[in-house]
């Protein structure tokens, strides 16, 4: 497939309609871990799953890999953490262990500067240059707007594989389980608690808006984990858990581990140390 059939393909609009995707996890199978924003960082995000299989260890089951999107942009290798979404043996965790991810606003920006690179042109401002000069391409918003459409799809299709784009197109908005009685919602930036999974909007979800006016009474037993915030370390006694600790600006990348019995417990690895 050529990146020219693309265009048109992806566009969603921010206040996209009601009917977002969200799947069910089962953590009686094995501890889950959610994983905050990677941002192009492959280093930090091979490291830290290092860690997280050595948690899993001590652990029953098999270990469950969330990445909270957000996982291209700003960093260095944005084409490689989309090889290892891709191929997810490269994460070093075979075929038995799951890797998942859901939508963040900088897969929905990329798939709309593909869908449409005229008008959506500045992506390439908020870390899609980045992202394009991990393909070994190298080209501003201004640049983008004075290719004609025709010869900047050539130009695409010979950089950035059909698959990667295929594979954002088809993330979900989120996933949610339940642990010990407590509802768990792992969402890229935010969900509003008034409303159902399939009713959520991707303004909320995908960008952080803020909830429209509540239609009913936010469950009791509700837990978010989220990224897309940049937080010094998780408060993992929140209602809202933040695990976007900014490893595209300061080398750190964070996960939130949620098993039966215990409390969340977060881990992280940065550059320069890692901690538990």
């Amino acid at each position: 497939m050529r990146i020219s059939d693309l265009f048109g393909r992806f566009a969603v609009r921010k206040d996209a309609p009601p009917g977002l995707r969200f799947l069910r996890l089962w953590p009686e199978q094995g501890p889950i871990y959610a994983i905050g924003d990677a941002h192009g960082c492959k280093m930090l995000l091979h490291r830290l799953v290092e860690l997280i299989l050595q948690d899993a260890a001590g652990f029953d089951g098999t270990p469950t890999l969330v990445l909270l999107g957000d996982m291209i942009d700003r960093g260095p290798d944005s084409a490689g953490v989309l090889d290892d979404m891709v191929r997810p043996g490269t994460l070093r965790l075979g075929q038995t262990n799951p890797v998942h991810a859901i939508l963040g606003n900088h897969e929905r920006m990329m798939l709309s500067f593909f869908a449409d690179p005229h008008r959506n042109a500045n992506w390439l401002e908020r870390g899609g240059f980045e992202t394009l000069m991990s393909y070994g391409l190298a080209m501003t918003a201004q640049e983008a707007v004075a290719i004609p459409k025709r010869r900047l799809s050539q130009i695409l299709a010979a950089h950035v594989p059909h698959e990667h784009l295929d594979w954002m197109a088809a993330l979900p908005h989120g996933f949610g389980f339940n642990i010990d009685g407590t509802e768990f919602r792992l969402v890229h930036a935010g969900y509003d608690p008034n409303l159902a999974d399939a009713v959520q909007r991707e303004d909320v979800v995908i960008w952080g808006r803020p909830p429209t006016a509540p239609t009913g009474a936010a469950p009791g037993n509700l837990r978010i984990v989220q990224g897309h915030t940049v937080v010094r370390k998780p408060d993992t006694d929140s209602t809202v858990i933040r695990i976007d600790t900014g490893a595209w600006q300061n080398g750190t990348l964070t996960a939130l581990r949620l098993v039966s019995g215990c409390s969340p417990h977060g881990l992280s690895y940065d550059a320069g140390r890692h901690m538990t």
